[in-house]
């Protein structure tokens, strides 16, 4: 019996057009080339090798360098690649995201780019660790160690005992019908526990139960409202979960996204929608602005985003009874009449930080629930 021999070290790994080179560490995109250091490498072809997953700094570093306590540098390594290896936001950008609460992917687009080539799959199912070099210019491949093969079967062990643990919890989570309605309501968008409460018709002791049980596994995440600091919204954790995901019916004839002001994220989130699906969309407010935000407007360039050229509206002068309505600011949902259907995204409020980072944030945020919302209504 012969066993699959270990992938070459000096292969070629890609991901859409992510060329990356183990043997001279060099990594090419779209026409860009640049130098890598031994551990930018490392993290790189893990992040190629985890297929769009998300992964927390913890498990990076366990299943990288066997040191889970070294988070800190997985955050350094993640700015360094995006410096080197800059991803326009016409293309997706950056190259890898920092997804809120659970960690860090790499890009979606570069994920669904991806040719399915059944050999370089097999050569990056599982990412060896390299071995640790100076941050220095590599030296020419003649001189440099092959990987040492215990290094090599310890990363190995490591990467699949923090992945089965992890499964093992969720599903254990998940075994519980109560919990499983609570997972299918939040699929789409976020509730609170009252209103989980009643929508589900479960005592309030018993969602605080369930809750908790979804907490410690993983799966949802608690957020202080933006708006009522009482309040407290929860939402599924972006962890890979997408493919458990319950699917729409049907497709929506059009989506709306609303926040108080119309001025910034509901703004925001109709132009990454509009890059994603060619479904139609528009934006309103509960009681819009004036004008559009000017730091939106920057943001939008800064994301070569377009923005809708119009001023900001009403909701009630826009809304249609076939519309998909997604609510993506804590107050406009609070004030909203509970008759109304919709779905509920807690996302801050940068008008009120009045910071760029602050809208660069929210776009994120708003990147990585839209291509999950684009992928189960269809495109």
């Amino acid at each position: 019996m012969t066993s699959t021999p270990p992938p070459a070290p000096h292969g070629i790994v890609t991901a859409g057009p992510l060329r990356v080179d183990r043997a001279s560490h060099q990594a090419t995109l779209h026409g860009h080339t640049a130098i890598l250091t031994a551990r930018e490498l490392e993290v790189l072809l893990f992040f190629c090798a985890q297929r769009g997953r998300v992964r927390s700094a913890e498990d990076i570093a366990a299943a990288v360098w066997g040191q889970s306590q070294k988070t800190n540098s997985i955050a350094v390594h993640v700015k360094r690649l995006r410096a080197k290896l800059p991803l326009e936001r016409t293309r997706g950008g950056p190259l890898i995201w920092n997804v809120r609460g659970a960690g860090y992917r790499l890009a979606p687009v570069l994920v669904d780019a991806a040719e399915p080539n059944p050999t370089a799959r097999r050569s990056t199912a599982v990412v060896p660790a390299l071995p640790v070099q100076p941050e220095a210019p590599p030296a020419p491949p003649s001189s440099r160690q092959t990987p040492n093969n215990s290094a090599i079967i310890e990363s190995m062990n490591i990467e699949r005992s923090v992945s089965v643990e992890r499964r093992v919890a969720m599903h254990a989570a998940l075994a519980d019908p109560h919990r499983l309605r609570i997972v299918d309501y939040l699929a789409l968008g976020d509730a609170s526990p009252s209103e989980l409460q009643t929508a589900l018709s479960m005592p309030s002791n018993l969602v605080a139960h369930h809750l908790n049980v979804l907490q410690a596994s993983g799966l949802v995440l608690r957020d202080t409202s933006h708006a009522d600091r009482r309040r407290t919204y929860v939402r599924l954790a972006p962890t890979g979960l997408r493919d458990l995901l319950p699917a729409t019916s049907s497709p929506a004839s059009r989506v709306v996204f609303v926040c108080t002001q119309n001025s910034a994220r509901s703004q925001l989130a109709t132009a990454l929608w509009n890059q994603q699906s060619a479904i139609p969309s528009t934006s309103a407010g509960t009681h819009p602005a004036d004008q559009i935000n000017p730091l939106a407007v920057d943001a939008a360039q800064r994301h070569r985003l377009a923005l809708a050229d119009q001023q900001p509206q009403l909701l009630d002068d826009v809304l249609r009874p076939d519309d998909l309505v997604v609510v993506v600011c804590d107050n406009a949902h609070e004030h909203l009449p509970t008759g109304l259907a919709r779905l509920h995204w807690s996302v801050p409020d940068p008008v009120t930080a009045a910071q760029p980072s602050a809208f660069d944030a929210v776009v994120d945020e708003l990147s990585g629930r839209i291509s999950t919302l684009a992928h189960a209504v269809g495109t």
